[in-house]
């Protein structure tokens, strides 16, 4: 059955069910003439107390949410190790990231410094996508932080590469 038939049947089951079902729920109904009617019918009801619980709030800091701060911190931190063990192993390079050069140029203290504030800043757009209103934000509150892991990852393979390179080549010490 081809997807064109099928739309067709649904649709004439569909309307045939319709208009079975308003005519029963229709004979259902008391007509009005025939419906006795009192001169000054107060109904009295009940005094009831509702109360309408909404949603709770998403939660934004489970497990998964800590393991990626695990992460997005771990591969910060390699990653600083390894461009100043790259700095030692090769003396002329430098960094060329030019966000970073100037805290890498003023030690490691500032590097993990200037890192973790990145850190902290990124955990904080995750949270806030994590808590958003719009569902299609809420689904990717994950991938800013995982991309910015593998930009640590990239760092860190290109580090162990100058390593490896200026192992083998006199010229770089």
């Amino acid at each position: 059955m081809t997807r064109r038939s099928f739309t067709l049947t649904h649709s004439i089951v569909s309307l045939a069910l319709y208009l079975t079902m308003s005519t029963v729920a229709r004979a259902q109904e008391p007509d009005s003439a025939s419906a006795p009617t009192a001169p000054n019918a107060q109904i009295q009801l009940p005094d009831i107390e509702v109360t309408v619980l909404a949603d709770p709030p998403p939660r934004v800091v489970d497990r998964k949410f800590v393991f990626l701060g695990i992460g997005l911190t771990s591969a910060m931190s390699l990653d600083v190790y390894s461009t100043f063990r790259a700095n030692a192993w090769c003396p002329r390079c430098r960094e060329d990231n030019p966000y970073a050069a100037p805290f890498v140029s003023r030690g490691p203290g500032a590097t993990f410094a200037a890192g973790a504030l990145f850190d902290t800043g990124m955990l904080g757009l995750t949270a806030a996508m994590r808590k958003s209103s719009n569902p299609a934000v809420r689904h990717i509150w994950w991938l800013p932080s995982v991309a910015v892991i593998t930009g640590h990852a990239l760092a860190i393979q290109h580090n162990l590469g100058v390593r490896e390179m200026c192992r083998n080549n006199p010229a770089c010490r």
